[in-house]
């Protein structure tokens, strides 16, 4: 099963954007992060993506929701979660699960 996501240049950018429109510094955001600068860095040229704890702290700092950063991974996972679904459903009887994205 694949498990690649092809949002991680969308995301890496709306890192940077929201950043910038924060008028922080990568310096600057790491400092209020408690994070080295290079980390800032492999964000925004997506070599790493923040877990759970820093993508948060990047949507306080930003004052942006965690979902509007990182939109088009849950985008991706709906998709895939549903793939997933369908091969449950196949194996079952009398169930069906159904994922909803309403946060389109």
């Amino acid at each position: 099963m694949n498990n690649t996501f092809t949002s991680v240049p969308k995301a890496r950018n709306r890192i940077r954007i929201c950043r910038m429109t924060a008028n922080y510094t990568q310096k600057e955001l790491a400092y209020l992060l408690g994070l080295p600068a290079t980390t800032i860095s492999r964000w925004e040229n997506g070599s790493r993506i923040p877990g759970v704890k820093y993508a948060v702290g990047l949507s306080v700092a930003t004052n942006r929701l965690v979902d509007e950063i990182f939109r088009d991974f849950r985008n991706e996972w709906v998709e895939k979660i549903n793939q997933r679904v369908k091969t449950l459903d196949k194996g079952r009887k009398n169930s069906t699960i159904t994922i909803n994205d309403d946060k389109k």
